[in-house]
């Protein structure tokens, strides 16, 4: 199949839109206009995919798995950071990470807070997507993006409490269908 490259012209973009190999609907329709590989590339194996699952959300089947997976994928790198069991080590409380979201969404407009130029180009490309993605998803998103930039386990910690929160929301919604 033919790489997408976003320095490509506009005639070659148009030609792949669409095309259910290189460019899926479900890869190219967050509001922001970014596609998630030209973030997920530059993370990690299971950060990557974690930012994935949340920012295709709502465009593919079931968004209650989607979300699970993304949890599944942060649980995974909290664990190999850690070298923790699953049982052993606990999320902070929603109250508590909401306090300090709008100073860590304020970083990304300190271009100071990243030093190279490609983080800084992703920071911008960070912000888009998450001012566009609403709620626990958006948050979730941010901190799984700090967590890719530093080798603790507090920010994916921060993201898990915020994808926990949305599992929650969206299974008594689940509930409320059937």
């Amino acid at each position: 199949g033919f790489w997408y490259n976003p320095l490509m012209s506009q005639e070659k973009k148009s030609k792949l839109e669409g095309n259910a190999v290189d460019r899926p609907l479900h890869y190219t329709s967050h509001p922001s206009g970014i596609e998630a590989i030209i973030v997920c590339a530059e993370m990690n194996f299971c950060l990557g995919n974690a930012f994935k699952y949340l920012m295709r959300l709502d465009k593919k089947w079931d968004s209650l798995e989607d979300v699970k997976k993304s949890d599944w994928y942060i649980q995974y790198e909290i664990f190999k950071r850690s070298f923790l069991t699953k049982d052993q080590y606990s999320t902070p409380p929603l109250t508590d990470v909401d306090s300090s979201w709008k100073q860590d969404v304020a970083k990304l407009d300190n271009q100071d807070t990243f030093r190279l130029d490609k983080v800084w180009s992703s920071a911008r490309n960070i912000k888009k997507i998450v001012g566009l993605t609403p709620g626990h998803v958006g948050r979730a998103m941010l901190y799984i993006w700090l967590a890719d930039l530093d080798f603790g386990i507090e920010n994916l910690k921060i993201a898990r409490t915020y994808i926990q929160a949305e599992i929650k929301l969206r299974e008594t919604q689940t509930e409320g269908t059937i």
